[in-house]
């Protein structure tokens, strides 16, 4: 479902910019999504965070894709993840490539990593190279190696 701009959303009495919910909707400002997109390097992007949140829930509600990904993978994640949640809580003068709303909760955190494991990999992977490399293996993608091939490619031409 999507939205011209923000919708208030009768559940939470508040205004989102998007979500996903337990039934398999998608719902998404438009407005946002597209300015996810306007800046490919900042870490922010409505659409990979939405999907992101898909993509957890798929491996909860059991259906042909259950146990899409390897759950062992997820839990290593899950774990590394906390620890860089308790890093964002309880020193938050250190300087983080994930932006606080990760520390909402561990379906957070996983969105928010994934904005930055597709718009900024470099300096993801340069941060917490194990959690890049989860992140890889979970979505089968290196996105800092494919950005770095394609850099090659375009400078050999």
């Amino acid at each position: 479902m999507i939205y011209p701009d923000n919708y208030y959303s009768t559940i939470t009495h508040k205004y989102h910019k998007g979500e996903v919910n337990r039934r398999g909707l998608i719902v998404l400002s438009w407005k946002s999504f597209k300015k996810g997109f306007s800046n490919q390097t900042d870490g922010l992007n409505l659409g990979l965070h939405e999907m992101a949140h898909a993509l957890r829930l798929i491996n909860i509600v059991e259906n042909e894709e259950y146990d899409f990904y390897d759950r062992g993978i997820m839990n290593e994640f899950d774990a590394e993840a906390k620890y860089e949640i308790n890093k964002l809580i309880h020193s938050p003068q250190e300087k983080s490539i994930f932006r606080k709303y990760g520390t909402t909760n561990m379906d957070e955190f996983f969105s928010v990593a994934i904005e930055c494991f597709f718009e900024r990999p470099y300096e993801f992977k340069q941060y917490n190279q194990k959690l890049y490399i989860l992140l890889s293996k979970i979505l089968k993608v290196d996105p800092d190696q494919l950005y770095s091939e394609c850099y090659t490619h375009s400078i050999a031409s």
